[in-house]
């Protein structure tokens, strides 16, 4: 209030009823985000640099510096401004190296009537992606652990197969190099997403999900399209229980329904050696009912909530007997 009184209610010139903040007065101009990001790891060996500051700009001189540990010093051409800036490096970085982006404060002023600096340059690093280690389905797939665990987990590789299966508009597909045991693979969400048949050459990082070896985010290059699929593995229901089926095309014969509803759309055959799970997601028509007879189920070997499941693609893979 004013006048000396206490509060509004008493003052001849009370304060209008509001929020009111000091002025901060003419503050530095700021980096307020970048592009890699401190502490991005996997940045393309090609990539751009974006730097974002808190209000316009003026940028002069030698106002930024990248610096790397394998391939050392880079220049680069600056585009856009007042507040958006893009680096775009004269040479591609290494693979899996360590850069350090530097912006100079004294070569940074904002552009109001009294100009002011950075306070503080402004440093941060990222990380390339490394070089892919090349490994066929099989060599990333066979282990000797009993966890079932790839040995490649946590490791950037670069494979081929051919598509077996395509659930979901490409976010969950399965490929395959050969027929057999250990020569299947889940792919989650390649990109571009493949289609059944292409011959397809991915790169990305295997991940174990739930115990079930990936793919994941691969980028993918079709080379070829509408190749034959490697031939179906006939198993045994319990043996389709078994680790080195996981991924593969398999087919299960002669079977009974023995449960019709695990819950979540899951079903179970038994060819009588003991209960192999059955999926929905695929897209069939089927509806399972306890004790029909099925000449085959078939599909990828799936592996989730502690169960291997076949993933019947559509109704071809469910033949009544």
């Amino acid at each position: 209030a004013l006048d000396d009184e206490t509060s509004n209610a008493s003052a001849a010139t009370p304060f209008p009823i509001g929020t009111f903040s000091a002025d901060p007065g003419d503050v530095p101009p700021t980096v307020v985000n970048t592009v890699p990001d401190d502490g991005d790891a996997f940045v393309a060996v090609d990539a751009d640099i974006v730097i974002e500051f808190s209000e316009d700009v003026t940028v002069t001189g030698s106002w930024f510096e990248i610096t790397c540990v394998a391939s050392l010093g880079h220049t680069a051409v600056a585009s856009g401004g007042p507040q958006s800036f893009t680096l775009v490096p004269d040479v591609v970085f290494a693979n899996d190296e360590e850069c350090t982006v530097t912006v100079v404060a004294s070569q940074v002023a904002d552009v109001d009537d009294t100009p002011n600096n950075m306070e503080d340059d402004h440093v941060w690093s990222f990380t390339t992606t490394p070089l892919a280690t090349d490994a066929t389905i099989y060599d990333i797939q066979y282990t000797t652990d009993p966890s079932g665990d790839s040995p490649y987990v946590g490791q950037l590789v670069k494979t081929q197969g051919i598509v077996t299966a395509v659930y979901y508009d490409g976010d969950r597909v399965w490929i395959q190099d050969g027929a057999g045991e250990w020569n299947g693979l889940y792919l989650y969400q390649p990109d571009p997403a493949p289609a059944v048949g292409d011959l397809i050459e991915v790169t990305g990082m295997i991940e174990e999900y739930n115990s079930l070896t990936e793919l994941n985010a691969g980028a993918v290059t079709v080379l070829s399209s509408g190749n034959a699929l490697p031939d179906i593995s006939v198993v045994g229901t319990l043996d389709a229980n078994q680790e080195q089926w996981e991924s593969v095309l398999v087919r299960v014969e002669n079977v009974t329904v023995t449960n019709e509803d695990l819950g979540n759309g899951e079903w179970e055959v038994d060819d009588g050696s003991g209960p192999v799970v059955v999926d929905d997601m695929g897209s069939y028509g089927y509806v399972p009912a306890l004790d029909d007879e099925l000449d085959y189920v078939q599909g990828p070997l799936n592996y989730s909530y502690d169960a291997f499941k076949i993933e019947p693609r559509d109704d071809n893979d469910i033949m009544l007997a």
